[in-house]
């Protein structure tokens, strides 16, 4: 009697973990598809070259704002594919150098948008957390190329969230990110203006 016990317990817990990756099959199996919506409602961003140019136009951005709808595609248990596209703008503040002290500073405004199309590879990170980076698509959709480098080229995105599922079809998201914009540029320049972007995002999800 002894000697059965354990056998009986090691085929319980043997049937548990084949039933725990029975069920992850199935779900991976009905819902290969992931649909978000997100907006980026908190975010520090910055503009200008890598390098502090002396004498240089000071560029301040404030106000950044982004919506995006994205689909992610299952290609094993623990990675996907995941695009879209996203639309972001914010408002520059531009100052002129101090060349002569008698004479007032150049004071200007312009508002910058861009549609960007990410292609991420995601990473699940167990049941309620996940990760992605890869390439970020951009192009300028409004913006004085007079004082900002036009921003069309290609940029890196990384974030790593959390995500909770209130049926087995919906749910929500939170995800911290970072992204570096024009890292290869479409046009020339010696100092390119490039923007730099750690934000916030939340959205719904839906999963099919």
């Amino acid at each position: 009697m002894k000697g059965i016990l354990p056998i009986r317990a090691l085929g319980l817990i043997l049937g548990l973990f084949l039933c725990n990756l029975t069920i992850q099959a199935q779900e991976n199996k009905n819902h290969p598809i992931e649909f978000s919506i997100g907006i980026t409602p908190l975010a520090e961003q910055n503009v200008g070259p890598r390098e502090r140019l002396d004498g240089g136009m000071s560029k301040d951005s404030y106000s950044y704002f982004a919506i995006d709808a994205k689909i992610k595609y299952k290609i094993s248990r623990l990675f996907s594919i995941n695009t879209g596209l996203e639309y972001s703008k914010f408002k520059i503040d531009l100052r002129g150098a101090i060349v002569d002290p008698s004479k007032p500073v150049f004071r200007d405004s312009m508002n910058l948008s861009l549609l960007e199309v990410p292609v991420l590879l995601s990473m699940n990170l167990g049941k309620y957390f996940y990760a992605h980076a890869g390439p970020n698509f951009h192009f300028q959709l409004q913006g004085n190329e007079q004082y900002v480098d036009k921003q069309n080229g290609i940029g890196v995105y990384a974030g790593i969230g959390g995500n909770y599922y209130f049926t087995s079809n919906f749910g929500l998201f939170v995800e911290p990110f970072a992204k570096a914009n024009s890292i290869i540029l479409f046009t020339d320049g010696n100092y390119p203006d490039r923007i730099t972007v750690l934000g916030i995002k939340t959205g719904l999800k839906w999963r099919f």
